[in-house]
This record gives C-alpha cells, sequence and structure tokens, in this order.
C-alpha cells in the first residue's frame, strides 16, 4: 500500500473530527472520497495511515471508523450532550476529553460497570457530570461540587 502524502493524511484527520464535531458521527469512507476526491484506495491508505498513527481506529477488517479518539462511532456507555448534539467516548478519560476538543458546556452520562448503579436493585440511575467553568458532579440528583 501506497504511504499518502502527509499534509493529505492531516486534512483528512481534521475531516473526521470536524465531522464528530459537527454530527456526533465519523463519516464513511464514500464521504472521504468526495471531500478530497480521492479513489477508494487512495482514501483507504489515509484512514490506514491515520491508524497506524493511532489517530482513528478502524473497525476490523472493514473501512469504516470505528473510533477517533476520544470519539466513538457506536454507543457507549459514555454518552455525551454537548449543545443539544449526542456524542459517544470510548471510555470515562474520553468523555472529559471531549470537552476538551470541543470547548463546550458538556454533560456525560454513564453508568457504574460493576453494579450499573443499583438502587434497591433497581436498574436506571445513571451517573452524570457537568462540565462549564467549574465542575460539577451529581450521582442520583446529590449535587457535589468540586
Amino acid at each position: 500500500m501506497a504511504q499518502p502524502p502527509p499534509d493529505l493524511v492531516k486534512q483528512v484527520r481534521k475531516f473526521i473530527f470536524d465531522s464528530f464535531d459537527a454530527t456526533g458521527t465519523a463519516p464513511v469512507l464514500e464521504h472521504v472520497m468526495r471531500r478530497f476526491g480521492l479513489d477508494r484506495a487512495q482514501a483507504f491508505e489515509a484512514l490506514v495511515a491515520l491508524e497506524e498513527a493511532h489517530h482513528i481506529a478502524l473497525v476490523k477488517g472493514t473501512q469504516r471508523i470505528l473510533m477517533a479518539f476520544p470519539f466513538s462511532s457506536v454507543t457507549t456507555p459514555f454518552r455525551v450532550t454537548a449543545q443539544g448534539r449526542t456524542y459517544y467516548a470510548n471510555c470515562a478519560w474520553d468523555s472529559i476529553a471531549i470537552h476538551v476538543a470541543l470547548d463546550k458546556e458538556e454533560r456525560i452520562d454513564s453508568f457504574c460497570h460493576h453494579c450499573a448503579f443499583l438502587d434497591n436493585g433497581l436498574l436506571g440511575k445513571s451517573l452524570f457530570l457537568s462540565t462549564r467553568n467549574e465542575t460539577k458532579k451529581r450521582i442520583g440528583g446529590t449535587g457535589i461540587k468540586t
């Protein structure tokens, strides 16, 4: 596989992150092809270069973007809401990183991975964190400022 020009790889990376910012999802290979006037092989080479540099991860055996750190292309337990748009993070740390990447106030909703935050044996209570100039954590309706 030929190595794509570094400037193209950089532009494709920005395009992927801009797509996450604008839509909450990753672009598909065909979007990359259309945006940069590339054929399928050239666009895929750019994605492979980004994966090798650890900027994105592809779904194994496909040409689809699984994640562009800190964003996830699939639903995860780490839902981030910022300015009315929903994003998914790959882990708890990535949900905070989305706040840094977007520079927007956000709300993070998640569940305890050990017990799903069981409350009297019932599922459904979520943990959430709201970011702004100060950090506010709320667990089951109890506000804790840090």
